[in-house]
């Protein structure tokens, strides 16, 4: 995936966001759902590229949330061109809004109850149910945890409600995985795993890959 995406000029994520919003879409035409033209996803950027150079060692993870519009009636390049100039400019300095937005929050939070915040902020100004992330690769070197061999590894194992998916997209010893967190009072396990095998099919056609070499963790 990750070379189907440089031979396209984009990130792998770029990749992944259109293969989700169509997968959607398919998913949502096979239940006679109509859906609007547009879908709202929440995504995680990376804030190291902000940090001095001389501390970016001594950050493990950091990063702000945001979110990205997605036309569905895009044609394929017009697709992956927006999305990535929309990644890009976040990671460039735009992200510097959604900071100062998140600043504010966390001042009402102080005289609001967490739960009617976090209500507010997802269904009123993200505006969407799902949350999306790459985390990128698992550093290779963290083989071992003591005296315990690392079996497998899992990024950001929760998902903040009332957003009920989060789908993450990580790699660990080279395999490439989607790992999906749902709330499983509003999803049924078979209607997610038709979800993921539609995002799964779309990612490996935009990356021109033989998908039998490839395998997806749900």
């Amino acid at each position: 995936v990750l070379q189907g995406a440089r031979q396209r000029k984009v990130k792998a994520h770029t990749l992944f966001s259109w293969g989700i919003a169509q997968a959607i879409q398919t998913w949502s035409m096979h239940r006679n759902i109509d859906r609007k033209s547009n879908l709202r996803l929440a995504d995680l950027c990376t804030l190291r590229p902000l940090v001095d150079s001389k501390f970016q060692e001594e950050i493990d993870m950091l990063v702000q949330p945001y979110t990205h519009t997605i036309n569905l009636n895009w044609s394929e390049q017009e697709a992956l061109e927006h999305i990535s100039s929309h990644l890009q400019a976040h990671k460039s300095g735009g992200i510097t809004v959604d900071l100062f937005r998140s600043r504010l929050y966390s001042i009402f939070s102080r005289y609001i109850p967490l739960e009617r915040m976090m209500n507010f902020t997802f269904k009123r100004l993200f505006k969407t149910n799902i949350t999306t992330t790459n985390p990128g690769p698992a550093p290779l070197r963290f083989t071992h945890f003591g005296e315990a061999q690392v079996l497998d590894f899992i990024n950001f194992p929760q998902i903040a409600p009332p957003a009920d998916i989060g789908i993450i997209y990580t790699t660990y010893n080279g395999e490439l995985r989607i790992v999906t967190l749902y709330d499983e009072s509003r999803w049924l396990a078979q209607e997610l795993d038709e979800l993921i095998e539609l995002l799964w099919d779309n990612v490996t056609q935009l990356a021109q890959v033989n998908q039998a070499s490839l395998s997806a963790d749900v």
